[in-house]
């Protein structure tokens, strides 16, 4: 009982977190958004950010109109050896995805940015331009970088309390 307690605060924070620093963004940002046309679906929702990522990236290629196996062949020859930790778990409602999912934006951000660059030349994809506008934004990889650090220094550890606590005590 006391496990589904702790799951459940853990993920109220974290829910309260998005939703407050994505409006915060939202209002610092307001100027720039509204220059952006609105056909790009540009957003400061790390979920929505996510859930793209997923889409346009994902190394199972999931997603019909997503590129995940161009990807993953572009950086083996752009990149090789290099570390790429992918984007998990983005299906259904979780309030940790923010957060999680973050961390591996933030390390990856190098990679997309550059394919994204390579590949929107001569091209209009509306996600690709989507993200290649969030992902060369500083106050976007700053959101990052805030949420890596909540997953590494709270998530995580929450998550292993909760999961232990009955061994624990």
């Amino acid at each position: 009982k006391s496990r589904g307690a702790q799951y459940h605060l853990r993920n109220v924070w974290f829910s309260a977190i998005t939703k407050r620093l994505s409006d915060y963004l939202d209002d610092l940002l307001a100027a720039d958004l509204d220059t952006i046309n609105f056909c790009y679906c540009v957003s400061t929702k790390m979920d929505a950010i996510l859930w793209a990522i997923d889409k346009r990236f994902s190394l199972p290629a999931k997603y019909p109109k997503g590129h995940g196996d161009h990807f993953k062949h572009w950086l083996k020859r752009e990149h090789p050896g290099a570390l790429f930790v992918p984007v998990q778990r983005t299906s259904g409602s979780r309030q940790d995805l923010a957060v999680e999912g973050a961390a591996a934006v933030f390390r990856n951000t190098k990679y997309y940015v550059q394919f994204l660059d390579e590949e929107l030349v001569g091209k209009d994809n509306i996600l690709q331009a989507n993200l290649y506008t969030v992902l060369t934004s500083e106050e976007m990889i700053a959101l990052c970088r805030v949420f890596a650090i909540l997953h590494y220094t709270i998530c995580l550890p929450m998550r292993f309390f909760a999961g232990n606590s009955h061994s624990i005590v």
